[in-house]
């Protein structure tokens, strides 16, 4: 089956890390699949399987879901993600800039700042993914 997410087209590096990071946060685990970069080597159905794997996985364990989730949900959410300091700015990590590293930093509704973590993307298919499985 083939899905849409609106939400999950990235045209750089930087909005599919900060959107893989919100979907995080906030529980939204079908959306942040839909970002998931295809592993090298597996067919499409081995990659639909992890998804769903996965996708199972984070569901269930969502109250005991990373401590940096869990401190931005306890600091009242998501106010803004920054991603343009030179901690954050996105590092390309090939030749051909079709892979790429950064780290998210968010700022919560209450004020405090929360390292939102250490985010892979690749470039697939004209779009930016999130590297996860």
């Amino acid at each position: 089956a083939i899905s849409f997410c609106s939400f999950c087209m990235s045209d750089s590096p930087q909005q599919a890390a900060v959107a893989g990071v919100r979907f995080l946060i906030e529980g939204k685990y079908d959306n942040l699949l839909e970002m998931a970069a295809r592993p090298d080597g597996i067919t499409n159905e081995e990659f639909e399987a992890k998804k769903r794997e996965l996708f199972r996985l984070l569901q269930s364990r969502d109250d005991e879901c990373c401590s940096s989730v869990a401190r931005v949900r306890q600091n009242g959410g998501i106010n803004e993600m920054i991603t343009n300091t030179p901690e954050s700015m996105s590092v390309f990590t090939n030749d051909d800039q079709t892979e790429a590293e950064m780290n998210i930093v968010v700022v919560c509704h209450n004020g405090d700042t929360i390292d939102g973590g250490y985010v892979k993307v690749k470039k697939q298919n004209g779009e930016w993914k999130i590297v996860i499985l």
